[in-house]
């Protein structure tokens, strides 16, 4: 947050890896599937999380120049330009083992956007969805 300090962003980045960690260790250490979707990947923060964690990458962002950045950062992993309250995500159901949407969610204001986007999340066995953090 730009209009927040230096020494703050920091923090505040330090506290939501921790949060993260603890929450997709808790509750997905104990299943087998360790495919992990995150959405509004952006820079990369929680894919960066996601990896250390072991898990199998797929990022989705609203924006071009994410997905490239990303592309070019963990080549080992999928990233997928899409508008995730735009419609069906084209992925098979069950697919994911976690999915993640840190500091996103609140950025859909439109209810219909947010319901597809729930629902797309929803579609898979997911073991936890982080939001807002």
């Amino acid at each position: 947050d730009i209009s927040l300090s230096i020494n703050y962003n920091i923090w505040s980045y330090k506290v939501s890896e921790r949060v993260i960690k603890r929450l997709v260790k808790k509750y997905t250490d104990k299943i087998a599937n360790k495919k992990a979707l995150d959405i509004g990947s952006g820079t990369g923060f929680v894919v960066g999380i996601l990896d250390s964690l072991g898990r199998d990458v797929t990022g989705i962002d609203i924006t071009a120049t994410a997905v490239n950045n990303l592309s070019q950062r963990y080549p080992q992993y999928k990233f997928i330009e899409f508008d995730m309250g735009a419609g069906k995500l084209d992925i098979p159901d069950n697919t994911f083992g976690c999915a993640t949407a840190a500091s996103v969610l609140y950025h859909i204001v439109d209810d219909e956007a947010l319901d597809i986007t729930l629902q797309n999340i929803h579609r898979g066995d997911l073991a936890i969805a982080v939001k807002n953090l």
